[in-house]
């Protein structure tokens, strides 16, 4: 099989997902996967995996057919602490929101009676 990050990075960008997705996923650091991108390919016993996520994330995306927009509101003072924190991170706004909400998705409440 061809493990080219060729194939990764249209595969990544077909999917519209990122390297950080990836990394996150496959329980690497962000570096590991640039320095695979720099290299110009990637472990060969990763490819399975890697076809694996994207189809769990194709499946887990065509399952939940109902678009849904989130509007978040932020006085100028909220938005400039919130985008000091993107940019640590190394993310727009948008790609910062998408991450703390994809994580809230994953959080389970229960509420006594």
């Amino acid at each position: 099989m061809d493990s080219s990050i060729e194939w990764l990075l249209a595969e990544l960008k077909k999917n519209g997902k990122s390297r950080r997705w990836l990394a996150e996923k496959l329980f690497l650091s962000p570096r590991t996967i640039d320095k695979w991108v720099e290299k110009g390919s990637f472990p060969a016993g990763k490819r399975a995996r890697i076809e694996k996520l994207i189809k769990e994330e194709q499946n887990n995306e065509t399952s939940h057919n109902v678009p849904t927009q989130v509007v978040l509101e932020f006085s100028p003072e909220q938005y400039a602490v919130v985008k000091a924190e993107a940019e640590r991170r190394g993310l727009t706004v948008e790609e910062w929101a998408r991450e703390v909400l994809q994580s809230l998705a994953n959080v389970t409440v229960r509420v006594r009676a």
